[in-house]
């Protein structure tokens, strides 16, 4: 991954709106292995901020592909479909709503 665009929302206000943002400035580092089985091997590190801690996370996980829809599942837990998919580019969307501490929150990463 090389750029990403970050979006969310709590209760309606925006709390992130990034885009366009240099994954190695911004210390984030994903990496996908597509195999013809329908399994991919993957990556994810999230640098630590001061909102958040280090995040390091890796293993297989499987895909489907519809025509130039591709989705990922992983773990049952976060599913990425594709946004843009040709012969140089892979955009992946990753979307979910959650209740964190009584409060509607919208993630949305491209």
């Amino acid at each position: 991954m090389q750029n990403m665009d970050t979006k969310m929302e709590m209760e309606g206000n925006v709390v992130i709106d990034q885009q366009d943002v240099d994954t190695k400035t911004a210390g984030v580092k994903n990496g996908y292995d597509f195999k013809a089985d329908n399994t991919v091997e993957y990556y994810m590190y999230t640098l630590a901020t001061p909102q958040q801690a280090e995040h390091e996370q890796s293993g297989t996980a499987t895909y489907t592909r519809n025509g130039d829809e591709i989705t990922i599942t992983i773990n049952n837990l976060a599913t990425y479909t594709t946004k843009v998919l040709n012969s140089t580019d892979l955009h992946l969307n990753m979307y979910q709503e959650e209740e964190v501490n009584g409060s509607k929150t919208t993630i949305d990463i491209t």
